[in-house]
């Protein structure tokens, strides 16, 4: 039990680029991109002078409840 909270406390932590965050949410960058703006989706951070990634954990939400859950605030 205790590697399984291990797995998925490291999975969290994982950070996660652009191209994967479109493959696992299925929408496009420009979307992506209007829904960070729009405070829908979560803003990325910076990693690099010129590189951003997104959290796992900050994604998770909007793949448990897809993204038109998230957009429309429901839970």
């Amino acid at each position: 039990m205790a590697s399984q909270e291990n797995s998925s406390s490291a999975q969290n932590l994982q950070l996660v680029r652009l191209p994967r965050v479109l493959a696992l949410t299925g929408v496009s960058s420009a979307t992506w991109y209007r829904g960070i703006s729009s405070g829908i989706y979560p803003a990325p951070i910076k990693i690099g002078s010129r590189a951003v990634a997104w959290r796992m954990a900050d994604l998770m939400p909007i793949l448990e409840n897809g993204v038109q859950g998230v957009a429309d605030g429901s839970k």
